[in-house]
């Protein structure tokens, strides 16, 4: 949360095309930054959590994920000062319990293994690993998510990545013995570029 005294800005500022590009490079340094600090820490995937998405996901992708668990979801030091959207959610990080940052996945520790939410969360955040890298990494994913934001006018389950994230997630809640590729399926949607899995930063 922005301090008292922090100067109030509207994200609707963002749309001057200067602020944006701005606005895309911190959120891109935020995203590797933090990566860069979660992953050395970070578990691999247990085997249960591999034999339950395998279905789902290629096996070099499920073998580089990482997961870091934290307290609590920081709000991204560039969002200081800036009011929350009329729609509120959309910009939310420490209400967020999950978090992609492309081979490394963020989760808040009140959410536990054990928990009926855990696989749900976790294929969430898979779906996103995959959307990483058939765009290009955080250079491009970052891009692609605020154009998504802004032009749904700040709608979080409207964006076209969240979209995807819940529909698929759906998906897989309804029937987990049916599997289905992901990476089709985000091909589809953004892309066709080949998916290396190679543990590259993103």
């Amino acid at each position: 949360m922005a301090k008292a005294d922090s100067p109030r800005r509207s994200l609707r500022e963002v749309e001057d095309p200067q602020t944006f590009e701005d606005f895309l490079r911190q959120g891109i340094a935020w995203v590797k930054t933090l990566r860069q600090t979660l992953r050395p820490m970070a578990r691999a995937l247990q085997p249960e959590e591999r034999a339950a998405l395998g279905p789902f996901f290629p096996s070099a992708l499920l073998s580089s994920i990482r997961i870091a668990f934290v307290d609590t979801m920081a709000q991204p030091p560039f969002l200081a000062g800036f009011e929350e959207s009329r729609h509120g959610e959309a910009l939310d990080f420490p209400a967020a319990t999950g978090l992609s940052l492309g081979d490394t996945i963020v989760i808040k520790r009140s959410v536990r293994p054990e928990d009926q939410v855990w696989l749900p969360l976790l294929f969430h955040e898979l779906v996103h690993s995959v959307q990483y890298e058939v765009l290009g990494g955080a250079e491009a994913f970052v891009p692609s998510y605020a154009q998504g934001l802004f032009a749904t006018g700040f709608v979080y389950r409207k964006i076209p990545h969240e979209v995807q994230a819940y529909e698929l997630q759906a998906r897989f809640e309804e029937a987990r013995d049916v599997g289905f590729s992901v990476e089709e399926e985000v091909r589809r949607s953004f892309g066709e570029r080949s998916l290396g899995w190679e543990g590259t930063p993103p």
